[in-house]
């Protein structure tokens, strides 16, 4: 255990058939998903572990990085590996239970959510760069004068102009149209797709002038404002509260319960959740209306990213030790359990 620490070991589940991921920085790097993760993934799967893999990515970049890596990797055992295999995407608002067929539900809860309406959302996504309103950059043309090359988030090349037009008020951003349900005004890239310092500083500040933009429009009722690392994000609301990494594990554990035929209750003693940032603790609390249900956490973040609540810090059985952090401590996490993972039995 050199790179972790434990911190609640009562609180270790004796046996665990359920783990609930975060994936950037958890099971990826830099898009990529680490080849040692991806064995276990494929190991814990066909022992009848069941893996939960929540993100704010779209479901294109789930199928891309995930889905197809696993499937690519598994072979002929993929669906059977598949059976124990589920995916949220969006915070949990886009649900992909089969990924075999790799087919997207939207979760049945917004389906009339008001920001789905393709009007309200063009409102707020033309306050940034929009990809269809740039030129793609390819090869290594000579850039015409007055443009410079920027790239988005999947690293697509375009031209921008180096003096954004009046209508893009935030021109360091650049709106994602492979979201189908919750926002996303991503930072934009350099050349070489790494995220100026310059940009970076901007995320907060922009995020707070959104918020005020979005109660003058009467949105902020059913549309949240989040800052990460490399992008502004809108969760939606329902009933005046953000859905976010909470909400959508406990979507998981009640379709857990169903599909299974367990008790809420029994699910989460067999659960432990993995991540590497502040949001990722909401995974330890899932919201699920009339419970009170707390989930083991392991903590493989950085140091500047541990900021539990009292809460949260009860339900964290396990803490990166700097400078080690992300995949790497997730592999000697994995490798720490390797006797208590035990899949469901009937």
């Amino acid at each position: 255990m050199k790179k972790f620490k434990i911190l609640n070991q009562e609180k270790i589940p004796e046996k665990i058939s359920f783990i609930k991921w975060d994936v950037e920085g958890t099971c990826t790097e830099r898009d990529l998903l680490n080849p040692k993760v991806l064995n276990w993934i494929i190991k814990l799967a066909l022992k009848g572990v069941v893996s939960v893999f929540v993100t704010g990515r779209d479901k294109y970049w789930l199928k891309r990085i995930l889905i197809s890596k696993i499937e690519e990797n598994s072979r002929k055992n993929f669906k059977k590996v598949a059976d124990s295999l589920f995916f949220r995407g969006e915070l949990g608002l886009i649900e992909i239970d089969d990924p075999v067929s790799k087919d997207a539900e939207i979760a049945s809860e917004i389906k009339n959510h008001p920001f789905l309406n393709p009007d309200v959302r063009e409102k707020l996504a033309n306050l940034f760069y929009r990809a269809e309103d740039l030129i793609p950059y390819r090869g290594k043309r000579k850039v015409p004068k007055g443009s410079e090359v920027g790239r988005d988030a999947a690293r697509e090349s375009f031209l921008f102009p180096k003096k954004p037009p009046k209508t893009v008020l935030f021109p360091d951003f650049i709106w994602s149209d492979y979201k189908i349900a919750m926002g996303t005004a991503e930072v934009r890239r350099e050349g070489d797709s790494t995220i100026s310092r310059r940009r970076a500083k901007k995320i907060v500040p922009v995020a707070k002038k959104i918020e005020k933009i979005l109660e003058d429009w009467g949105y902020s009722d059913f549309l949240a404002v989040s800052s990460v690392d490399t992008a502004i994000n809108f969760p939606l609301k329902l009933k005046g509260i953000s859905l976010d990494k909470d909400w959508a594990i406990g979507r998981a554990l009640i379709y857990f319960s169903k599909k299974f035929k367990l008790p809420v209750e029994e699910i989460a003693n067999k659960t432990v959740a993995i991540g590497d940032g502040v949001a990722d603790f909401l995974f330890s609390v899932p919201r699920i209306e009339g419970k009170d249900i707390s989930i083991s956490f392991i903590f493989v973040g950085p140091k500047s990213q541990y900021k539990p609540t009292p809460r949260q810090k009860e339900n964290t059985i396990i803490k990166s030790i700097p400078p080690y952090f992300g995949v790497e401590v997730t592999l000697e996490v994995l490798e720490y359990f390797r006797d208590r993972f035990e899949g469901l039995k009937f």
